[in-house]
């Protein structure tokens, strides 16, 4: 399997849990600007759509319910950026919580609206949780559209990017709060002691079913589903963050909110898809409203596959710390090709062969990008797993280069071949120059 052969060789490291504290992602000044925004809209959306859809014994069971909008969650999910949640009969949505879905929801329309691949907002995902923010330019991570090289008004600019973020961004926030009231509902005790993994994901079973029923009743497709979820999936903690199943189950037995498995996303996925027509009742065309559950059902679907395979999570582990900020703006140079002028100039296409452990290789397709000046050559690959980079001289006309990827780095040796310039030569890990694989790479 070829997500394995390359968690063999880069020898991954386990997380244990330790998140990434994102709580300066944003200023206070923004988040209190965002405060006055989404306070009377979020509040009428929580007391009109989903106060108003309960039933009169509903109503009477959930009782007096406070919503809450502080800048930031509390405690240990202070930094969470996706920290929404239920104590007692208070539910908690912080600004923080909501910019960040906000902004991300807008960068997602506008890839989608450009067709074009939605692979730097996960990568983006994934470098916030696996990557030191030690390794980043001012030593912390920069907020969603600073990083992603998307204008922040880029809905007030693209009628699709517009309509598309604002029915995602709204479906998921009244979802995640009847979710929310649904553990108010149910009378769920919360998590931690006392309470089984077992437990646990029966409560967020009955919730997400709630809030599936509330979004029923208000006949609105809940389209910003699949896109919180896959956040979620690329940024919350999973099994092979973890060296052992027993300190993975003590995660969720003492310190997951909101467990997130396969099986929950199959169930939901499930319920989408029993009348799926119900969740159009409202909307103008409701033939379409109802392809688009489908779709979200499809899509949940596919988390729970990712959830449920520690192969693809440890891959997405090593692509994020192979991750940087320059890679993630790499949508940008699309159509802006530098051909090669002089060898170890310009842009290379082929492929990056990979010695494996039991003696057979593989093949990737692969990429590089090569700056020259005078004997000095910099630059940077990639194989689909993030971006690596090169550092190295030209010497009797081959390029002596030390390459870097995430955590592994190595040394290798290029040279041009006589008769076409195509660039041939091997790489090794560490001090070795070769022993790792080789590359083979046509100037375009």
């Amino acid at each position: 399997m070829r997500t394995l052969a390359i968690l063999l060789l880069i020898s991954l490291t386990f997380l244990e849990a330790e998140a990434t504290d994102l709580a300066n992602l944003y200023n206070d000044s923004v988040l209190l600007e965002r405060q006055q925004k989404y306070g009377p809209n979020i509040r009428w959306n929580f007391e009109n759509l989903i106060m108003g859809s309960l039933t009169p014994a509903e109503r009477t069971r959930v009782g007096r319910v406070k919503l809450r909008l502080p800048l930031r969650a509390e405690g240990n999910l202070q930094g969470h950026p996706l920290a929404f949640y239920a104590s007692g009969q208070t539910i908690t949505a912080p600004i923080f919580s909501i910019k960040f879905l906000d902004d991300l929801t807008v960068i997602w329309g506008f890839f989608w609206a450009n067709n074009m691949s939605l692979e730097p907002v996960t990568d983006y995902l994934g470098m916030l949780k696996y990557k030191d923010p030690a390794t980043i330019p001012g030593g912390h991570f920069p907020p969603p559209f600073k990083a992603l090289g998307v204008a922040p008004d880029a809905w007030k600019t693209d009628a699709k990017v517009d309509d598309v973020s604002q029915k995602a961004l709204k479906s998921a926030l009244v979802w995640i709060l009847a979710h929310e009231l649904g553990h108010i509902l149910h009378r769920h005790p919360g998590y931690g002691p006392g309470v089984t993994a077992a437990e646990a994901q029966s409560n967020e079973a009955e919730a997400d079913s709630f809030a599936n029923t509330i979004m029923r009743r208000i006949g609105v497709a809940p389209m910003g589903m699949a896109q919180f979820f896959m956040m979620m999936a690329h940024f919350d903690a999973n099994r092979a963050d973890f060296e052992s199943q027993q300190a993975w189950e003590n995660h969720l037995r003492t310190q997951n909110t909101h467990p997130l498995t396969g099986s929950r996303m199959q169930a939901l996925a499930a319920d989408l898809l029993r009348s799926p027509g119900d969740f159009a009742s409202q909307e103008q065309d409701r033939a379409a409203a109802t392809e688009v559950i489908r779709y979200v059902a499809s899509q949940i679907k596919g988390i729970g596959l990712l959830l449920n395979d520690p192969d693809i999570h440890q891959t997405i582990a090593a692509k994020a710390r192979a991750t940087d900020l320059i890679s993630l703006k790499r949508w940008k140079d699309t159509g802006r090709v530098t051909a090669a002028q002089t060898p170890f100039e310009g842009q290379y296409s082929g492929s990056y062969v990979r010695l494996l452990p039991d003696g057979s290789h593989e093949t990737l397709q692969a990429k590089m990008q090569l700056k020259r000046s005078g004997n000095r050559v910099t630059g940077r690959f990639w194989f689909g797993l993030g971006e690596g980079t090169i550092e190295g001289i030209v010497r009797n006309g081959h390029l002596v280069y030390a390459w870097n990827w995430g955590t592994a780095f190595g040394r290798g040796r290029l040279a041009p071949t006589a008769s076409t310039g195509e660039l041939q030569g091997d790489w090794g890990y560490q001090e070795a120059m070769t022993g790792g694989g080789s590359w083979s790479l046509k100037a375009k």
